[in-house]
C-alpha cells in the first residue's frame, strides 16, 4: 500500500486527478487510519534502531579484558613469601602485611618496614586504611602500629 491508498473523507487535500495533494499532507494526521500505520512503522523503525545498538554494543563489551598479573617473591624485594593482607592507600601505594614485616609497593619496587622502622613485632597480620589515609597495622602480638606518613616511620598505638 503506497499514499495514494489511503481512504481520505477530505476531498479537499485530494487533486483534481484523485491523487493526493502533497501541500496538505498534514491534514492527513487527523486520520487514524494512517496515524495508526505512520505510528506503527516509527515504532517497528525505533524499536530496530534500539536492538540493533543493543546487539552492536554487547559484541563489543563481551570481549574479556586482559589483564596482566605478576607474582611477585622474595627475589623482588618482598621480606616474605607468607602475605597476610593488602591494602591501597589514597597514593597509590600498595601495602602488604607479612610475617616478616610491612611492604609498601609503589609499582617499581618495595620498601620494607621492619624493626629499625618501629615495628616491634615482625607479623603482620592486618592492615587498615582510616579517613585520613593513615595505616593501621594490627600484629600477632596483638600491637597495634600507626604508619607516620611526615616521618616515613611506624610508632605503636597505645591504648
Amino acid at each position: 500500500m503506497n499514499l495514494y491508498d489511503i481512504p481520505v473523507c477530505d476531498k479537499s487535500i485530494m487533486s483534481d486527478s484523485g491523487k493526493l495533494n502533497f501541500f496538505s499532507i498534514s491534514k492527513i494526521a487527523c486520520y487514524p487510519s494512517f496515524a495508526s500505520r505512520l505510528s506503527s512503522l516509527v515504532s517497528r523503525f525505533l524499536l530496530f534502531i534500539i536492538s540493533f545498538l543493543i546487539l552492536f554494543s554487547t559484541n563489543l563489551s563481551s570481549q574479556a579484558p586482559q589483564f596482566q598479573t605478576f607474582n611477585y617473591t622474595v627475589e623482588d624485594g618482598l621480606p616474605s613469601n607468607e602475605c597476610h593482607d593488602v591494602v591501597q592507600d589514597t597514593f597509590g601505594y600498595i601495602w602488604i602485611a607479612t610475617d616478616r614485616g610491612l611492604s609498601r609497593f609503589d609499582g617499581y619496587g618495595f620498601r620494607n618496614y621492619g624493626m629499625e622502622d618501629g615495628l616491634k613485632d615482625l607479623c603482620c597480620l592486618d592492615i587498615a586504611l582510616d579517613k585520613e589515609n593513615n595505616i593501621w597495622i594490627n600484629t600477632l602480638s596483638k600491637k597495634l602500629y600507626k604508619y607516620v606518613n611526615a616521618l616515613d616511620t611506624i610508632v605503636e598505638y597505645e591504648f
